[in-house]
């Protein structure tokens, strides 16, 4: 069963939910800088852009937090998926193959995988 977005968005704030502070704080004081100035106050509008790059900060630091503690999770339940090492020999056979199969018999000689004689 695939789950839907509202699920999912729901499901993540409860999984994390410094990353949503952290995206309310930011808002909030972007919205006083924007305040400040409206009001043409330059100590309130810098006060304002000045928490709004911490708050920004400790959000990003909260998702990379977030995404290292899943990813140590997925490790220890074996849901993380291993890299495979690539046959890089059959991979350059198939690539010739499938472009001389694409490529008319003059323009096989032009061809980057194209053996020379």
């Amino acid at each position: 069963m695939k789950e839907t977005a509202s699920h999912k968005v729901s499901r993540k704030l409860s999984e994390e939910p410094l990353v949503m502070a952290g995206i309310g704080l930011t808002t909030a004081a972007f919205l006083m800088a924007a305040f400040g100035i409206y009001k043409r106050n330059q100590n309130t509008s810098q006060w304002g852009m000045r928490l709004r790059v911490l708050f920004q900060g400790l959000t990003v630091s909260a998702l990379v937090w977030y995404a290292y503690k899943n990813s140590k999770e997925d490790f220890k339940t074996g849901r993380a998926t291993v890299i495979k090492d690539l046959d890089w020999i059959k991979l350059e056979r198939q690539a010739l193959n499938a472009e001389k199969a694409k490529l008319k018999p003059e323009e096989t000689k032009k061809s980057v995988f194209a053996e020379e004689d």
